[in-house]
């Protein structure tokens, strides 16, 4: 099994500008040694896992040395540094994490005007962070590709960004339909689709609506490119300001000015139609028009704050 993940790899030149090529071998490799008995092999051979060492845990020598030469790949530095900007580490051992404290439910939902019940019941049942290492492991390589493509970093985002959306949206089930019509990894709609690709660089303008639909629940990599550049463009949007709450909304709810959940509210002054809990100045009536979103930016914030306490 080592030599098969040497074998994936050994073609490749140390870490250089072609950081991404021997990231995506080590995805390779990564995919084939996590299992029991691959971890058992690499155990005998003198390897340990520390969760503790390089960028999210690496296989490390009995001196505590990172040692990623059972991938074959000459590294002399962490890739993250190499590469100069955030990229999804290797899969690491998944481990069952904690939930979170009520409190984070509780914060969270009030920072968004959410209910913090719904918020709890919903990353519950979704699986919590194992879910989001569940996609990191399938979707990783193409991730990383596209943040580079789409300049995630330049406008605020990050890898694990986009892996929660993905969590949030379709639980990484690439063939997803919801009832409203929002299609595949990405939950992206036809006509949303068209408008991402405003300037038909990905081809949406020569497909028909079957053809389009049968695009995006059946071509997963096409899905997340429409996705991650729609939550690039909405970062830049002047109405987002580069906001990751405002982008969230805007990606659930729709980002037109004159009727969405960026609209200034009415009810609520120096507010937004989404945040506002309120349907009238008097805030006697609820504002259920966007409770949904309201609840999906303070999922997004809870996934976040229990990924970044790894």
């Amino acid at each position: 099994m080592i030599e098969k993940i040497k074998k994936v790899a050994s073609a490749l030149p140390p870490v250089s500008g072609e950081t991404l090529k021997i990231r995506e071998a080590i995805d390779d490799a990564d995919r084939i040694h996590n299992t029991a008995a691959n971890l058992k092999e690499l155990k005998e051979s003198g390897l340990s896992f520390d969760p503790d060492s390089g960028l999210d845990g690496s296989w490390v020598d009995a001196d505590g040395t990172i040692n990623y030469a059972v991938l074959g790949v000459d590294v002399s530095k962490p890739l993250e540094e190499a590469r100069g900007r955030p990229i999804l580490p290797p899969a690491q051992v998944v481990t069952e994490a904690p939930p979170p404290p009520q409190n984070v439910y509780e914060q969270e939902s009030s920072n968004a005007g959410a209910d913090p019940e719904k918020v709890k019941n919903t990353y519950t049942k979704k699986g919590g962070v194992g879910l989001l290492d569940k996609v990191k492991n399938d979707w990783r390589a193409d991730i990383n590709r596209l943040a580079d493509k789409y300049n995630l970093e330049q406008v605020g985002l990050t890898p694990d960004d986009v892996v929660i959306k993905i969590a949030v949206e379709s639980d990484g089930i690439k063939n997803r339909a919801s009832p409203a019509g929002s299609l595949g990894l990405m939950q992206v709609q036809l006509e949303t689709a068209r408008i991402i690709d405003k300037d038909n660089a990905l081809g949406t303008r020569n497909l028909s609506d079957a053809q389009l639909r049968d695009k995006l629940l059946n071509d997963p990599k096409f899905n997340l490119e429409l996705g991650i550049k729609h939550m690039a463009d909405l970062m830049r949007n002047t109405n987002v300001g580069g906001d990751i709450d405002k982008m969230n909304a805007a990606y659930n709810g729709g980002d037109r000015i004159k009727k969405g959940p960026l609209t200034p509210s009415r009810d609520c002054p120096g507010s937004y139609a989404w945040r506002c809990e309120w349907e009238n100045p008097q805030h006697t009536i609820p504002n259920t028009g966007y409770a949904e979103t309201r609840n999906y930016v303070a999922l997004h914030n809870v996934f976040k704050r229990q990924l970044n306490t790894r």
